[in-house]
Order: structure tokens, then sequence, then C-alpha cells
């Protein structure tokens, strides 16, 4: 087993609402890096790193502030282009789901304890010709999870609702939603969750409804957590142009996002928003293709915005 210990780069930047210092956590990778999920998969108590990469899935163990790099599982087949960690069967531990290259169905891998995965289920969209994206979530708050799937080329995002057995039963609602990128969070700081894309909020409200607001940011990828430390979700997004975007929540003052630029030239191609230090403020975890890299903005708390 390979030790990944974090290099600290020798500069800090800001936002308005917070500072945040780089740190590389894996370097040199070969090619492909496809999806990323930050998650304490072994229950230690820390905010561990999963990634994928080819048919492989593997995760850098957190151990407070070190990193450790662990393969998990390997499917054969087509490669890995997204994952979900949720706990599926509420059994305490957490469990897969999978989606591959040009597949339309999300296959369902259980642990058995001890980062053990197999096979279980599989969610099938049933006419679509691919799957991009599955997300996890209680949704209504009902005890019984749903799964969230979306396609660019279907143009389609679809809500499966868990059965008794396992199994996942045919969307309770499918919406053309011109978006695959979705994120948990809670925007309006009700009861239950919501799900933001990068020009799409999914709103679920007290009856277990859905409403679909547009609502364009114009990014290409997005994450959410509370990045200012105020209590509601703030949005990190990566643009076209390569920059890293801040998305200040300005909620209940106003509907609407206040923005700033965080690294103006940035090579990354996903990202995701959580806690990893353990320290309350929400860090940012981006993977970087063309330099075959995975980086830690660790959030360092207040300061002011300036460039690298």
């Amino acid at each position: 087993m390979r030790y990944i210990y974090t290099l600290a780069i020798l500069f800090l930047f800001n936002t308005t609402f917070a500072q945040f210092q780089e740190n590389i956590l894996k370097d040199s990778m070969v090619n492909f890096i496809g999806e990323i999920e930050l998650v304490d998969l072994d229950l230690d108590g820390e905010k561990d790193i999963v990634y994928s990469y080819f048919r492989d899935i593997y995760y850098l163990k957190n151990s407070n502030g070190s990193f450790q790099d662990i393969h998990v599982l390997n499917r054969a087949g087509n490669s890995i282009d997204n994952f979900e960690v949720y706990d599926d069967d509420n059994d305490g531990d957490l469990d897969f789901f999978m989606v591959r290259y040009l597949q339309n169905k999300v296959e369902v891998l259980r642990n058995a304890g001890a980062l053990s995965f197999s096979y279980a289920a599989s969610i099938n969209a049933t006419n679509w010709y691919e799957i991009d994206q599955v997300i996890m979530n209680d949704i209504n708050k009902d005890g019984t999870v749903e799964a969230i799937i979306s396609s660019t080329y279907d143009n389609k995002t679809a809500i499966y609702t868990r059965n008794a057995n396992g199994t996942y039963s045919a969307p309770v609602n499918s919406y053309q939603s011109g978006t695959t990128e979705w994120e948990v969070c809670n925007l309006d700081m009700d009861t239950f969750p919501d799900f933001r894309s990068t020009n799409r909020w999914l709103e679920s409200n007290i009856v277990g409804g859905y409403t679909f607001d547009w609502d364009p940011l114009y990014i290409d990828h997005v994450g959410l957590g509370d990045v200012d430390g105020d209590g509601d979700d703030d949005l990190i997004g990566l643009d076209s142009d390569n920059r890293l975007l801040y998305f200040q929540n300005d909620y209940p003052n106003s509907s609407s996002f206040l923005s700033s630029v965080m690294i103006d030239s940035l090579t990354a191609t996903e990202l995701a928003v959580s806690d990893i230090s353990g320290d309350g403020l929400a860090d940012i975890v981006l993977l970087s293709f063309s330099e075959s890299k995975i980086l830690w903005l660790q959030n360092l708390g207040s300061g002011q915005f300036s460039a690298p």
C-alpha cells in the first residue's frame, strides 16, 4: 500500500468569506480519473476521498489530514463514469451505485462489511441510450431512498423509488432536464433536501412533490457546501474558461447567488465540496485530468479575496 501525505503549495487564496490553502493529495496519475465523492467510507469518523479510475474504485483514507491510497473494488466491463456512495439497505455501512460508460442502468453493489462489495441489483432506465449520473437521497423523508438518474443524450432526469425487496421501481417523475450534474443541497433551508444542477433547481416540498426551476449559472460542474459558515449551502462551480467560481448563498435576504472568482486559471474536470479536515468548514477537492492530480483546497476561515 502507498501512503500519500499532504503537500502544501506555497500560496493561499481567498474568497470574501473563506481563505483556502492548496494541497496535492495525489500526483502523476496516468490518464483517466472519472468521479470523486467525499464520504466516510470506512466509518472511522473522518471524511475520505473516493474516486474512480477506469474500472476500479479507490479511496484516499483520511487519518487526521494524512491520506493512504487504498484499492476498493474492480468491475469488469466498461469504465466507471459516475458513482454514488449511500447506505442502500440501512445496515449502517455504505454501498456503491455505479454508472458505466454507454450503459442505461445503474449497478447496485452492497457492502457486506469490511469494504467487501458484491453486485445486488440494477436500476434500469428502459429506452434510454445512456445514464450520466446517479445520486441517492430520501427526498421526502419517508424512510425510503430515491435514486435520481440523468442523461444529457436523452435530455432526461428521472426519480426511482426503492422497493422493500431491494429493487427499484419505475420512475415516480421524469423531466426534460437539459442537465446531468446534480448535487444534494438545502438552498431554501426547509425540512426537505433539494437538488441543484448547473442550470436547474429541483425542489422537494412538504408533500413529497417536486418543482423544477430554471436558474442558469453557466458552469460545467457544481459542488455544494457551507463555505462561509453561515448555515446555508453555497455553490462552487467550474466553468468553460477554466475558472473556479464561488457563488455565495444569501438566503433569505436574496433568492440569487453572489458570485466571485476563486481561481482564474485551473485545469480541473471534477469537484466535490465537504469538510474533510474536521474543523466544521467546507473544503474543496478537485480532479485535474490534464495534470493527473487530486487537489485539496482546505478552508482556513475568513479572509479577503485575492488572486493565487
